[in-house]
């Protein structure tokens, strides 16, 4: 413990004590991160906790970092009050930040959860690696009667300005070209549908929805 004449000499406006809110959020959502490491969490915990950090950012970006990007915007650049840091340090923190944690998310996802998934006979098929023609007849049944009829392609030209994209949906950015001219279309992924298809006959394989809507893609612009 400090004395009173130490506690005296202490700046307690000092930066030092403090911490940032935006980089002490995206501490925590480290610490969920954490979460889907240990290995003591069940495995489909663990894959929970992956998704809640992907939502968590989500969240992040449309409601925090929005906020530091119309500051900039305006012209803003006062320091806050507790680090002092200005907004667009805030945003360079922010982003080396985040670049970590996505990027180790990806790896525990890629190189951890999905391998022991698969031990566990669970997997996430590409519509290019199905080999069966039952899987190949189903998966197409299920894009010809279910998923063709509610998908709105949206062409992006100088007619047709960039669309307003809902949040946290998503998008297939689609290159068309014909002859010497390219243009650019998006086709949102419905979110009336189930993302994962299982594949009947199997225990637990699945296709993901965006997966065979990208197969088929061509199919809306013919």
């Amino acid at each position: 413990m400090i004395g009173e004449k130490e506690r005296e000499k202490v700046d307690l406006a000092s930066p030092v004590f403090y911490n940032n809110r935006e980089l002490s959020w995206l501490d925590f959502n480290k610490r969920v991160l954490e979460e889907a490491k240990d290995k003591r969490n069940p495995l489909l915990e663990r894959m929970k906790f992956v998704s809640i950090v992907s939502s968590n950012l989500d969240e992040f970006f449309m409601i925090r970092v929005a906020g530091l990007k119309d500051q900039v915007k305006v012209g803003y650049n006062q320091p806050e009050n507790k680090t002092g840091m200005t907004p667009i340090e805030q945003l360079n923190k922010i982003s080396a930040s985040n670049h970590e944690i996505v990027l180790d998310q990806d790896v525990l996802y890629q190189e951890k959860l999905l391998p022991e998934l698969k031990r566990e006979k669970i997997e996430f098929l590409p519509v290019s690696s199905l080999k069966q023609t039952e899987d190949k007849r189903f998966i197409k049944d299920r894009f010809e009667n279910y998923i063709f009829p509610v998908l709105t392609p949206m062409a992006v030209d100088s007619s047709h300005p960039f669309p307003m994209l809902l949040n946290k949906t998503l998008n297939l950015a689609v290159v068309l070209r014909k002859e010497a001219q390219t243009s650019l279309a998006i086709v949102q992924v419905p979110s009336v549908l189930p993302r994962f298809f299982p594949l009947p006959g199997r225990t637990a394989s699945f296709v993901l929805l965006e997966d065979i809507i990208a197969h088929y893609i061509s199919m809306l612009f013919v």
